[in-house]
């Protein structure tokens, strides 16, 4: 059981490191699935190593793990009893989720007037960095930048799979050509549809 744990925890490590949110948000059903079993058999031990060592894992790649798969394991979990040598490993990762949705209520819903963006392009180069301070902005919802060909397709190539609510086109127009951001009108909406949803999980744990 240790040695398919490790594998399973490899494979998030290898197969689905630098992947993109969108990639991951596609392969999250299978790999929870995987997970779930994982910790049924697990359980099953008489020693609670081989489940922690799955739940520290669970716990320490939110990227891969988002608190709404959190909580969907600790459901399907509960539905079995829980052996004692075990209860300490289910504590771990309810502990973890009710902390995690806890912080996230605690900012409370999103302003209408407040277009900022938590996440962020992953790359750290002075053209992708100017479009991070307009995406993390509260007040701005749209910018246009005048960039040369290589940096715009640089920047298109970075929001792709990154589930951003932001609109990229470009005006071929002048030289160079600009490239466009526009946040999407929607964006508060979605943001408070989600927090709706984490206070109803948050709610269902108790």
């Amino acid at each position: 059981v240790t040695y398919a744990i490790q594998m399973h925890i490899n494979s998030d490590k290898n197969s689905y490191a630098g992947r993109s949110p969108e990639g991951l948000k596609k392969s999250l059903p299978t790999r929870s699935v995987n997970a779930s079993a994982l910790l049924r058999v697990a359980f099953v031990l008489k020693t609670a190593d081989a489940g922690q060592l799955l739940v520290h894992h669970i716990v320490a790649t939110p990227s891969h793990y988002p608190v709404t798969a959190c909580v969907e394991l600790l459901t399907n979990l509960s539905k079995d009893k829980t052996p004692a040598a075990h209860q300490a490993t289910i504590k771990i990762l309810q502990d973890y989720t009710t902390k995690t949705l806890d912080q996230a209520l605690a900012k409370g819903e999103k302003p209408i007037d407040d277009w900022s963006i938590e996440a962020k392009l992953p790359c750290k180069c002075h053209h992708c960095g100017l479009v991070n301070k307009f995406l993390e902005a509260p007040k701005e919802y749209s910018t246009t930048l005048a960039i040369v060909q290589e940096f715009r397709k640089h920047i298109m190539e970075k929001f792709q799979g990154q589930l951003l609510p932001v609109k990229v086109s470009v005006i071929a127009k002048g030289s160079p050509h600009k490239l466009v951001l526009d946040k999407l009108p929607t964006l508060q909406k979605e943001a408070n549809d989600q927090f709706n949803s984490l206070k109803a999980l948050r709610e269902k744990l108790g």
